[in-house]
């Protein structure tokens, strides 16, 4: 073999070890957004009642929750625009004023569903598995918090685009996986969520580059009597969307008329990850659905 040759095979040998190298490295992360009001923050829970899971180490994380307005951790609960692991949040530092609860009721900080969530579906084997809280309390569509151009939809997309740019790189690619969206109390008994909540749904879906998202819906229903009006209407949503699940949260513990307890957010989340789970095939197991499909096929010719 020349010597122009040799080195021709060996420059090509040492580009496919290095792709295979950046392959080998480079991660699909599924990233999965939790939104909503205060049960989505998980106000009433207590940060030191969060049972320790070995999971939570592998799972990144990024946060901002408590009061509204979102202001990059200033007062807010915040990771502070870094990605971290899942665990509990801090109760950073809360005001006092107009729509001010103090982030979470305990000062050792709390939780919300994102926490069963991601443990549940990377234990389900969920490849990859990224978390995104972005949540505040006492929020609705009714009172402009949650509708394109409204100040809570601006900032929760500008931190998503912040967070997937610190995920992609070195190779990595991000696809956001889930929306678990755990709001409705604050719009009871409206008459125009259904047309609020699929907007929403239709510019998350345009604005993250998302068009097939998936979406989780759900509250506690149970705080007022004219909730049923919004449990209609997510359930029309969903009934109308092959993309979108309502999941019935009424069975969740409670501490008040309003707020799941400790035990009621992992449940909450739990209920979420099982929707998920049930529905959402991962693709190893689409590769092995196919495969055993094409065997079939090849056996019957």
């Amino acid at each position: 073999m020349h010597n122009a040759s040799k080195n021709l095979l060996f420059s090509i040998c040492l580009t496919a070890m290095a792709f295979a190298a950046t392959s080998a490295e480079a991660k699909e992360y599924n990233l999965f957004l939790v939104a909503g009001q205060s049960n989505a923050v998980g106000y009433a829970t207590n940060a030191s009642q969060l049972p320790a899971s070995s999971a939570d180490a592998n799972i990144p994380f990024f946060f901002d929750c408590g009061d509204p307005g979102y202001d990059a951790g200033v007062h807010d609960s915040s990771s502070m625009g870094a990605w971290t692991t899942l665990k509990a949040q801090p109760i950073g530092h809360p005001t006092t004023g107009n729509r001010q609860y103090g982030n979470f009721q305990y000062n050792q900080g709390g939780f919300g569903p994102e926490i069963s969530i991601g443990r549940d579906l990377y234990n389900d084997g969920v490849s990859n598995v990224a978390v995104m809280k972005f949540a505040y309390s006492g929020t609705s569509f009714r009172d402009n918090d949650w509708n394109k151009g409204n100040p809570l939809y601006e900032d929760m997309k500008s931190r998503y685009a912040q967070a997937v740019s610190q995920l992609a790189v070195n190779g990595n690619t991000v696809k956001l996986a889930g929306l678990f969206w755990i709001q409705g109390e604050s719009d009871y008994g409206s008459t125009t969520y259904q047309a609020d909540f699929s907007k929403f749904i239709a510019n998350i879906r345009a604005d993250y580059n998302a068009p097939k998202l998936l979406v989780f819906c759900g509250f506690n229903a149970a705080y007022d009597p004219t909730c049923a009006t919004v449990v209609q209407a997510q359930q029309a949503v969903a009934a109308s969307d092959p993309l979108v699940w309502y999941v019935g949260l009424q069975n969740a513990a409670r501490v008040d008329s309003i707020h799941f307890s400790s035990t009621g957010e992992l449940q909450v989340g739990s209920l979420f990850a099982s929707t998920y789970i049930a529905n959402v095939p991962e693709p190893a197991t689409l590769s092995l659905l196919a495969f055993g499909a094409l065997a079939v096929l090849k056996r019957r010719k």
